[in-house]
């Protein structure tokens, strides 16, 4: 831990919170949350307070775009910015349902083990499957029986070493006459050439990536890394999405997170066309070249402007 960190933590958490640190120190800073309580406490408060004076209107503009975009971008930073608002609108004199119309209060969540992520149970399920297949194929070769083809054989064998020899004729008795074997008149039987075997056709090699909208910090904190295989023609981004969002439909941007450049954008999905709580974005993946983007969806309502609802980072690297 850095000597600022220990003498003021306070400053180095609010240079964290608002982005303010070089990648190496923010790095620091997450290892010393999850292993320090009274830290990770200490960084919820600040969070806290930098909501409660963007509410106010406190905070330099700088700030108040930084606190907006890194803190309040998330369903749960709305939240919570919702409910700093409604405390300040009744400390300035408004009835406690007018101000706590809008507050939810949400609870800052620690991460959820790697055991309790969708994707390592998926991969459990495969690698049980996996194991009752192999033992099944091996049990099926164990018990077979040898074919008819090898029955016939084996009697056919046997039947060779039992037969008995045959006797030359005795001294003085004729030869049998040699009859001469008629020939055989040659009859041409046409061939077939066979079908030449077709190279096997496999199908479009997919790539599977899941992002979390929803996170405890900004994503520039702590970027997602996907690696994509040769050979991988179509990227499939699996988004889980929050229940209760009011939500009629979805849209999805990528862009390019050094120059905000757009890279794709998807058609609309509808929120009756998604299967459970899971928005899959599908893109060729030849519009995911080496380095960092930013994938933005917006959520649209009824009579309503589109929102946003997360924009979570990553980084796309080559094996």
């Amino acid at each position: 831990m850095s000597s600022l960190m220990i003498e003021d933590p306070e400053t180095f958490l609010r240079s964290y919170l608002l982005g303010d640190l070089t990648e190496a120190e923010a790095d620091e800073v997450e290892h010393s949350l999850f292993a320090d309580d009274a830290l990770f406490e200490l960084a919820q408060a600040m969070e806290g307070d930098l909501l409660a004076a963007c509410a106010r209107g406190d905070l330099a503009p700088e700030e108040q775009r930084k606190v907006l975009h890194r803190l309040a971008a998330s369903p749960r930073g709305k939240h919570r910015l919702a409910v700093a608002e409604g405390l300040t609108a009744l400390a300035h004199g408004a009835t406690a349902t007018q101000a706590m119309r809008k507050a939810v209060v949400v609870p800052f969540l620690r991460r959820p083990p790697l055991t309790q992520t969708p994707a390592f149970r998926f991969a459990a399920m495969a690698a049980v499957l996996c194991l009752v297949m192999a033992g099944g194929l091996r049990l099926a070769v164990l018990t077979a029986r040898p074919g008819d083809a090898t029955v016939a054989r084996n009697q056919a064998t046997e039947a060779l070493r039992h037969a008995i020899p045959l006797q030359r004729p005795a001294a003085g008795l004729p030869a049998p006459p040699q009859v001469a074997a008629s020939p055989v008149p040659q009859t041409s039987i046409p061939t077939h050439k066979a079908p030449e075997p077709q190279p096997p056709r496999h199908a479009a090699a997919t790539l599977v990536f899941q992002l979390a909208l929803s996170t405890l910090r900004s994503a520039d904190l702590e970027r997602s890394v996907m690696t994509i295989p040769a050979g991988t023609e179509r990227i499939e981004i699996q988004l889980p999405l929050s229940e209760g969002e009011p939500y009629s439909s979805y849209r999805a941007t990528l862009l390019d997170d050094d120059s905000d450049a757009q890279v794709w954008q998807g058609k609309p999905a509808s929120v009756a066309a998604i299967k459970g709580s899971m928005l899959v974005v599908s893109l060729p993946a030849a519009k995911l070249r080496p380095g960092r983007y930013r994938l933005e969806l917006r959520g649209s309502a009824e009579g309503s402007e589109p929102e946003l609802v997360g924009a979570p980072t990553f980084e796309v690297r080559t094996p």
